[in-house]
């Protein structure tokens, strides 16, 4: 984990966030996954993706990118 960072988005306001690989995740490392499922996910069945703000895709901090 690295963090916390802020970024400011298209409407002004300011998120803070904090850098996790995503298998690091709380909510994942909470599902009662084993490690082998918490690296893969298999894409959704149902519904649709959301489009993001471009300011919230941010690029990993310097040793946090994956290995």
């Amino acid at each position: 984990m690295a963090g916390p960072f802020q970024v400011r988005l298209g409407d002004g306001s300011f998120l803070t966030y904090h850098w996790y690989r995503f298998a690091d995740q709380p909510a994942l490392l909470n599902a009662d996954l084993s490690p082998q499922e918490r690296e893969y996910l298999p894409p959704p069945s149902v519904g649709r993706l959301v489009d993001l703000d471009p300011a919230l895709i941010v690029s990993p901090p310097q040793g946090l990118t994956r290995n």
